[in-house]
């Protein structure tokens, strides 16, 4: 089983985006750590159509991941997304969107801390606070109160205290 590998759902809408992700992770996945992309069954012919056959990626179907059909939809995507681990490949995965792209060499080290465990993307949105303070008036809402709305209840299930944090933008490890 892989210690880590890298992991995109995806669908039609976004290919174009995955292929300069795969060129990304061609350019610099240094160790070649596994990167597996899936996609609805009725996408595989599209994807396999722009991606070519190549080794540096490996598809599959999100019903192969799911063991059943489910209509695309943000929230069923998360679905997805979160049961890859099903598929018992590996011990960690970094979940990558589609319009993400790397811009410098990475290895397994970059994700793994010493070949076991994973790290945490965790901060408290300081910069994404810093440019909203600047352009509140067009935004119409306040972010820092829609960041606490969504993370308080959830410290609160758990009787934590102090600092909010957000766990993304994605990439994340999981």
């Amino acid at each position: 089983m892989n210690p880590i590998v890298l992991y995109c759902k995806s669908y039609c809408n976004d290919v174009q985006r995955v292929k300069i992700l795969l060129e990304s992770v061609e350019r610099h996945n240094k160790e070649n750590i596994p990167f597996y992309i899936s996609v609805p069954s009725t996408d595989v012919p599209l994807f396999k159509n722009v991606l070519g056959e190549r080794s540096t990626y490996i598809l599959i179907t999100d019903e192969e991941i799911l063991g059943a059909n489910l209509e695309q939809s943000w929230m069923n995507q998360q679905i997805v997304k979160s049961s890859f681990w099903k598929l018992k490949n590996c011990f960690n995965y970094v979940m990558i969107d589609s319009d993400s792209y790397f811009i410098r060499d990475f290895f397994v080290k970059d994700f793994i801390y010493d070949g076991v465990i994973p790290y945490t993307v965790m901060h408290e949105q300081k910069d994404l606070f810093q440019w909203t303070a600047r352009v509140r008036h067009l935004l119409g809402f306040d972010p820092q109160h829609s960041f606490a709305e969504c993370r308080q209840p959830i410290m609160d299930l758990f009787g934590r205290k102090g600092r909010l944090y957000d766990f993304g933008p994605s990439p994340v490890i999981w």
